[in-house]
């Protein structure tokens, strides 16, 4: 069975290119391995991450990532299983927010201020996947990629 996890957290301290770039690489491949997608959206020191794959691979990679030294505040927002992927194409999508912010009405607001777990409702969480989903079908050899893919 399907099962999705969404968290959000807040960074330490910021976060350079190069480390961001070593952290988006580390994760693809340790997701490729595990067979989880999802995406990864950035907003200053906030982040909200949506993890998809089998309960037994999702849950102990969120325990990991609640562990992790550089981040606090990890909090779950929701989870569900699911009767499909919304990122199956995506070992990691990215997006960086601050340079790339989401104009989308309801949006706005939500994602302006740091990534609160209070307001990412099932609803906002919804409505954000549904508008970063890639069309069409999954990209082929660029698995792991998406929009705001830091350069």
């Amino acid at each position: 069975m399907l099962y999705q996890l969404v968290y959000t957290s807040t960074a330490l301290r910021p976060w350079s290119r190069p480390e961001l770039l070593g952290l988006l690489r580390q994760a693809r491949a340790n997701n490729a391995r595990q067979d989880i997608t999802g995406v990864l959206l950035l907003r200053g020191s906030g982040f909200v991450q949506l993890l998809e794959g089998t309960r037994d691979r999702v849950e102990p990679l969120y325990a990991t990532i609640a562990a992790d030294p550089r981040h606090a505040r990890v909090t779950l927002v929701w989870d569900a299983d699911a009767s499909a992927r919304w990122f199956p194409g995506w070992s990691m999508g990215f997006r960086d927010l601050e340079d790339d912010p989401v104009t989308e009405p309801g949006l706005t607001d939500v994602l302006r201020g740091p990534a609160e777990a209070t307001a990412f409702s099932h609803e906002v969480v919804l409505q954000l996947w549904s508008m970063l989903r890639p069309p069409g079908p999954p990209p082929g050899p660029a698995r792991g990629t998406g929009p705001g893919e830091p350069g």
